[in-house]
């Protein structure tokens, strides 16, 4: 497990560095407010495109040449990103950029669960180790684009991480172990099935709140809540940094927490603590309450990023297409966030905008606690994404 884990936490350091820039970079071509929110949601459309189509092509390969193509792809991207002076090119290359996000998260979730180690402790310690990575990766990159003023260095944070993607592109590859899948059905693109069960409907629920708080709060929110402040693209990366510390230590613990308690149960408490997290984003004037925001929200997407998964793998035998069931729904949620909090902000203002936040997680500490209250956990069902 040694390998993997340094694998996908080299893959969090690049695929962080420009994330404290990336939607300031839109911003400053002058693209205008309505390119600017299809620009945010781009990467999630990408994301959701590739794991919709993928449910029975990522399950089916060997999990390094999935998160090698993905951060090959990634590397791409931010080549093009570097090279954009419009709303095209910068459109295109996020799509790009959101494709090689659902190919290197599916591939580090099949890693997660083909581990010999049990599924509740393997996914939140994988997600943690990338997490890691974008704790160096975040900060390094925010000091990377203060370097010459304004779209300068920002265009020099993406030629950096892009280099930066090829290299650990190839590291990669020869860090990470063949990790095969159990079965040997022929990998095919097509859609999944979707006639899915009310238990599991309602676990992908809440997996549609966590990637919505990922795609809302952590890569819209944050960076235009401190620009509002005219706190620094270097001051975010700190932000980031603190709050993906705060989610590694959550992560790690998490094995130890559901089996002490039930998933969804705490799911609800972390949402409840959402809402606080909320409110001090939005009331946020300087860079001390920007990183109170930023633990707090670390410890609620810490749990609400893993205990969906976690419940997906209690319910299905095939742990593979539970995790693969899990990513249908991780796109739609940080497409949905992203959107919905970059159009709220523009029309309400940053505190306006990071309150509407709060009704999501209220809404989803009720399902949360509802899904609790009807035993999904620990139940079994037959369904399968690919079949």
């Amino acid at each position: 497990m040694g390998s993997s884990r340094v694998a996908v936490a080299l893959i969090g350091f690049v695929t962080a560095m420009t994330a404290p820039v990336e939607l300031l970079y839109a911003i400053h071509h002058g693209i205008g407010a309505v390119l600017v929110t299809v620009f945010a949601v781009s990467a999630s459309l990408g994301l959701t495109v590739v794991d919709a189509l993928s449910t029975r092509l990522i399950p089916r390969i060997d999990a390094r040449h999935a998160v090698v193509l993905g951060t090959g792809l990634f590397a791409v991207s931010e080549f093009g990103y570097a090279s954009s002076g419009s709303a095209a090119p910068l459109i295109g290359s996020r799509l790009v950029q959101g494709a090689a996000f659902a190919v290197i998260a599916g591939g580090a979730m099949q890693l997660s669960v083909r581990l010999d180690v049990p599924s509740h402790r393997a996914v939140g310690s994988i997600q943690g180790m990338q997490l890691l990575g974008g704790v160096v990766g975040a900060p390094v990159g925010g000091f990377v684009a203060t370097l010459e003023p304004g779209l300068a260095g920002e265009r020099i944070a993406f030629l950096v991480c892009g280099a930066s993607g090829v290299m650990v592109t190839v590291l990669v590859s020869l860090v990470l172990p063949p990790v095969p899948p159990a079965g040997t059905t022929s990998p095919q693109l097509s859609f999944p099935n979707l006639q899915i069960p009310a238990g599991v409907r309602s676990v992908l629920a809440l997996g549609l709140v966590g990637n919505y708080l990922h795609g809302g709060v952590e890569t819209t929110a944050f960076p235009l809540v401190a620009a509002a402040q005219h706190l620094s693209s270097s001051d975010v990366g700190i932000a980031l940094a603190l709050l993906s510390v705060v989610e590694i230590e959550v992560m790690s613990s998490s094995g130890s927490i559901f089996q002490r308690w039930n998933a969804a149960r705490v799911m609800a408490v972390s949402l409840v603590l959402g809402v606080v997290a909320v409110v001090v984003l939005a009331t946020t004037t300087s860079l001390v309450q920007l990183l109170c925001a930023a633990g707090l929200f670390g410890a609620v997407d810490g749990i609400a990023l893993v205990a969906p998964p976690v419940l997906m793998v209690a319910m299905n035998p095939d742990a593979g297409h539970a995790v693969a069931t899990y990513r249908l729904v991780c796109g739609m949620g940080s497409m949905l966030g992203s959107s919905a909090v970059n159009a709220t902000i523009d029309l309400l203002g940053p505190a306006g905008g990071v309150l509407g936040v709060g009704v999501v997680l209220a809404v989803g500490a009720l399902l949360a606690h509802a899904t609790r209250s009807a035993g999904v956990h620990g139940e079994v069902a037959q369904y399968d994404v690919a079949q």
